[in-house]
């Protein structure tokens, strides 16, 4: 882990989340489709970044460093920090998901989207 941290304080909102979307979507898309479903996957990630800025920490988990995603290793300690949000968010609404439902896009997938 780099050690650098992301402050939620410190956040920049969004000008155009459409354009966002569409960037994280087509990036998923271009590194092949692993996922069983690239808007689904869409969706958990959304969530997951939902469950991130909505709890009580100052420090983003929903983030990654130039540093982590240029090293194998700590790109998936962040893919990791983002899969767990979701986790959390589908442990708490086992009515809505299944408790086997994850994220499913590879790492370099996710870390794309994540970057964005």
């Amino acid at each position: 882990m780099t050690g650098i941290t992301r402050i939620k304080s410190e956040l920049i909102p969004p000008v155009d989340l459409k354009l966002t979307f569409r960037r994280c979507h087509n990036a998923m898309y271009r590194q092949g489709i692993d996922s069983e479903d690239v808007a689904l996957d869409m969706t958990r990630v959304i969530l997951a970044k939902i469950e991130d800025e909505s709890s009580s920490k100052e420090e983003c988990e929903f983030h990654i460093t130039p540093e982590e995603y240029a090293d194998k290793a700590a790109r998936k300690v962040a893919c990791n920090r983002v899969r767990k949000l979701f986790d959390d968010v589908r442990d708490r609404y086992l009515d809505v998901f299944s408790p086997t439902e994850e994220i499913t896009s590879s790492g370099t997938q996710l870390a794309i989207v994540i970057s964005q």
